[in-house]
């Protein structure tokens, strides 16, 4: 994804989760963006991102 440069589908394996989810969440952040709020996130959706970002560290770590 963005950030670490790898498929939806290999997060999504990564995880133990259905690729729907991150596709979903990839989804929500480009709209978000797209928004008349110039492309910036509101403090909410930018507060569900980092905990969500945060969930899915965990999930890696606990994958290993």
């Amino acid at each position: 994804m963005h950030e670490t440069r790898k498929s939806i589908a290999s997060v999504a394996k990564d995880l133990g989760i259905n690729v729907g989810t991150p596709a979903s969440w990839m989804q929500m952040d480009r709209l978000a963006r797209e928004q008349d709020t110039g492309g910036e996130l509101r403090e909410s959706e930018r507060e569900e991102l980092v905990r969500l970002r945060r969930q899915r560290a965990e999930w890696a770590k606990e994958r290993e």
